[in-house]
């Protein structure tokens, strides 16, 4: 019960024969409650704490990985295949052409078949009816 004290049975025995004679046999009951009372508010308290704290830690780690996720956007937007993507893009709305779920080789080959092959290759550019 109490092996972390290294107190054995008999020394608990003594212990509460003593607090009985110390305090009465109509203290003890008032004293159960009020030292119940305090382990409540103390497991609360402690509780609290843990919460306090794991809150802070999942705040801080919140805001690391929204500082990855931007410096990630900025590394990725900052690459040469970005770049190429939004100029691809650009020239495929600026056609008319729809870009949504498609990939950069695929609006390429419409907006060169919309377009036509370069000037000096091949037939001459198509003209406006």
């Amino acid at each position: 019960m109490l092996a972390f004290l290294g107190l054995g049975m008999t020394e608990v025995l003594l212990i509460l024969a003593i607090f009985l004679i110390l305090f009465g046999a109509d203290k003890v009951p008032q004293i159960a409650r009020s030292l119940g009372k305090l382990q409540g508010e103390f497991n609360k308290a402690y509780r609290e704490f843990n919460r306090e704290l794991e809150t802070a830690e999942q705040k801080a780690l919140r805001e690391q990985t929204n500082w990855e996720r931007y410096r990630d956007e900025q590394v990725r937007m900052a690459s040469p295949e970005y770049q190429e993507e939004q100029a691809v893009k650009s020239a495929a709305q600026a056609l008319d052409i729809p870009t949504k779920g498609r990939s950069v080789a695929d609006l390429k080959r419409e907006i060169a078949q919309r377009m036509g092959p370069p000037p000096g290759e091949g037939s001459p550019p198509p003209t406006k009816p």
